[in-house]
């Protein structure tokens, strides 16, 4: 993403919120410097879980774009996918099978096809001031029903209906 963001309009910053290992902190620095990114990359603490959600909120674009390298990684749904969508950010993610069927769903956001700076930053242009309104309120719709206490009497259900087949 950051390597894509001289391709992105001059108006959009990235926060990358998290731990991050000493090496790979300076890794990100040097890469943000030397690409002359220092006044729109802020590479962010991380906060307690209780407030991350009210933190990410303060964002417009939740990001979450990965390789395609596992099946595992190929049906991912990350906390951080809704966590996002909880924060009532418009989305950026992968174009993998179970994200991309939530985000057609409810039309969260832009789906990245390609793990590449052009595909990223196609992406990330397509996300007008509107668009970005529309993805917002989307997720702020979504939240509602994509949440643990809806999702969680899913899990129950499906254990049950295990357990009563024995």
């Amino acid at each position: 993403a950051i390597k894509s963001m001289p391709l992105w309009p001059q108006e959009f910053d990235f926060i990358i919120r998290g731990y991050a290992s000493p090496k790979y902190k300076e890794y990100l620095e040097t890469l943000v410097e030397n690409l002359g990114l220092t006044h729109r990359v802020q590479l962010a603490d991380p906060v307690p879980f209780g407030e991350l959600i009210e933190v990410a909120s303060e964002a417009d674009i939740g990001y979450f774009v990965h390789k395609d390298l596992s099946p595992q990684k190929r049906f991912v749904l990350p906390n951080k996918f809704f966590e996002y969508i909880q924060a009532g950010l418009a989305l950026c993610v992968s174009d993998l099978p179970s994200m991309a069927e939530i985000v057609k769903q409810h039309s969260l956001g832009v789906l990245v096809g390609d793990y590449t700076e052009e595909a990223i930053a196609t992406a990330i242009n397509s996300l007008t001031k509107d668009k970005i309104r529309e993805f917002k309120q989307a997720s702020i719709d979504a939240r509602e029903e994509l949440c643990w206490e809806n999702e969680s009497q899913k899990l129950i259900s499906y254990y049950d209906s295990i357990m009563t087949s024995r």
